[in-house]
């Protein structure tokens, strides 16, 4: 049996494909979590997710990246 988490759950995933280097990975995972973590404060119903990064988070700015990624919440009517 498996039973799903009450409240909100998360996960990033970054491939190898696009970045070799494993410091880079974790910094843009590391970065996925910080702006979920932010987001999930003002969500209005618990969720679940798997986060794919593509080539371009890796060089993308924080601040754009966070953006873009409030707007992916937005669309996805998780956060008002």
């Amino acid at each position: 049996l498996k039973f799903l988490p009450k409240g909100n759950s998360f996960s990033v995933v970054v491939s190898s494909k696009y970045c070799k280097k494993s410091v880079l990975r974790n910094k843009a995972r590391r970065r996925a979590y910080a702006v979920i973590r932010s987001i999930v404060q003002h969500t209005t119903v618990p969720f679940s997710g798997v986060l794919y990064l593509s080539k371009h988070a890796y060089l993308m700015p924080f601040s754009e990246f966070k953006s873009l990624l409030e707007e992916l919440f937005q669309k996805a009517y998780c956060v008002s």
